[in-house]
């Protein structure tokens, strides 16, 4: 009966001896076999040998710590990193029935980032808006891939094509969200569900073909799936519907040129595009853009719209100060103005900038003055409507006092008469906001 308490001390003795062996030999191959620029398998690369670090240095690679060695091919895994943004408003604005509104909300960004290895890369962006209650979408889901020569990617990303903050005529892919506001950092940043093809053609030379195929109808089909009444059928297009566009871009003497074409077949139409940006004292860019119906591609002149713009920087105390100019014109456009129809009455969404309507007219305009330092950044910004002498102005500061902290306020208002662009009397024709955000 004592001989199975003795052979199990045996055997744990014996366990322990072997891994003491062995890590014994783990070290010795680790100090003497492996060596900076020893001859590895494919996808190895030796870094150097070392120990586990102390307990108040800063963390090291465990795959450096334990085989002083780290594979630079696909295999090489990294823990991912998320990153979460999340921001938090107080708002007062003017409401439908023309009295001052309130309301508190917040919004959240989730960000999973991940690199399987240098050459293949993921993200996954998740929003997340919640009062009383919470919705949630997908900002970003994509992959990229570095693959002889060529790059891949497939997903829902954002990206831009032609030249221009507000108005860029050239951006046939992406264009301008709906939802731009002029008091975020950035006024716009639309995604889209793509898959694309970019080839290097030399130094700051690359060619891009994209494919852009319909959402999956997602919601209707859970509705359907869960028997809610009325619920609409969920229409899949087909591959007819897949929407195309490619592009070529080169910096000959510096100077930005890009030109290419989407073709969408629902809508029967192209539309090719050409973009130019420089610098002469001044950062000066123009883009150029063209709707050609499969039925009258010759006497579609009239969807010819162009956008330009200027802007320039200089240092100013312990910042820099920027000047923005922007404008668009639809020569072929409206130029009469007329009273545009309010839609149906909801209140909007309480966002800190002041609400406008579609600008229908042939010409539009946009500026913009910033202030920016470490722990600043100061700005003033405008839309303009020529033709019916609209406008909407916002500004506002940013202010972070400690890393990953920061607090804003800002305040934007519309200029015009009923019926206008920038109606002051329509629900958020005022707006002010006081916040704060934090990045962890």
């Amino acid at each position: 009966m004592v001989r199975k308490p003795l052979r199990k001390s045996v055997a744990s003795v014996a366990a322990l001896v072997f891994l003491a062996l062995a890590a014994f030999a783990r070290d010795a191959v680790a100090q003497d076999a492996i060596e900076p620029g020893a001859d590895m398998p494919a996808g190895i690369e030796v870094v150097g040998v070392g120990t586990a670090p102390e307990a108040d240095a800063p963390a090291e690679d465990p795959a450096t710590v334990v085989t002083g060695a780290r594979d630079t091919g696909a295999m090489e895994s990294r823990a991912a990193p998320v990153t979460t943004e999340a921001d938090f408003f107080m708002i007062c604005r003017r409401g439908t029935d023309g009295d001052a509104t309130t309301a508190s909300y917040g919004t959240a960004r989730f960000s999973f980032d991940s690199e399987g290895s240098r050459d293949v890369k993921g993200q996954v962006v998740v929003e997340a808006l919640f009062g009383n209650a919470a919705s949630f979408g997908i900002r970003k889901a994509f992959v990229k891939a570095r693959l002889a020569g060529v790059r891949l990617t497939m997903g829902k990303t954002t990206g831009t094509w032609g030249e221009g903050r507000v108005f860029n005529s050239g951006d046939v892919v992406f264009g301008f969200a709906a939802d731009a506001d002029l008091t975020a950092e950035t006024i716009s940043d639309p995604s889209a569900w793509l898959a694309s093809l970019y080839v290097p053609l030399g130094d700051f030379s690359f060619a891009e073909a994209v494919f852009l195929p319909p959402e999956f109808p997602l919601s209707a089909s859970i509705a359907k799936s869960l028997g809610v009444p009325d619920a609409p059928e969920p229409e899949q297009a087909g591959l007819e519907s897949v929407r195309c566009a490619a592009r070529v871009y080169s910096k000959p003497a510096g100077v930005k040129v890009e030109a290419g074409c989407l073709r969408d077949p629902d809508a029967g139409t192209w539309r090719p595009y050409a973009s130019v940006q420089g610098r002469f004292l001044a950062d000066l860019q123009l883009s150029s853009s063209v709707i050609l119906p499969d039925d009258d591609p010759l006497g579609s002149g009239k969807t010819w719209e162009t956008s330009g713009g200027i802007y320039h920087d200089i240092a100013l105390g312990a910042g820099t100060f920027g000047l923005r100019v922007e404008g668009r014109v639809r020569p072929f456009g409206t130029w009469d103005a007329s009273p545009i129809p309010r839609s149906p009455s909801a209140p909007s969404m309480p966002t800190p900038g002041a609400s406008s309507a579609p600008d229908p007219y042939a010409a539009s305009a946009f500026g913009e003055a910033t202030w920016q330092s470490d722990a600043w950044f100061c700005f003033l910004r405008g839309l303009y409507s020529p033709v019916d002498a609209s406008a909407q102005v916002s500004g506002g500061v940013r202010w972070k006092p400690l890393q990953g902290f920061e607090m804003f306020a800002s305040i934007s208002s519309n200029a015009g008469g009923g019926g206008d662009v920038y109606e002051s009397g329509r629900d958020g024709g005022w707006s002010a906001a006081v916040g704060s955000c934090i990045t962890f």
